[in-house]
């Protein structure tokens, strides 16, 4: 949830994952600086991701 969500930003998570944009569930170095960079924290409570899940349903991700 949390990359598909910094992919709204376009922040660069990376090659990997299916489509090759980042995208792999893995919460690995380039995830983590791209949260810190566009959401200014590392780690993400229930209502954060429920947050993101609500963001990409209104923008139809």
């Amino acid at each position: 949830m949390l990359q598909r969500y910094l992919k709204i930003y376009k922040e660069d998570l990376g090659r990997s994952g299916p489509k090759r944009d980042g995208v792999d569930g893995i919460f690995g170095p380039k995830t983590s600086r791209a949260a810190q960079k566009r959401l200014k924290k590392a780690v993400f409570t229930t209502t954060d991701i429920a947050g993101m899940r609500k963001a990409l349903k209104s923008l139809g991700k």
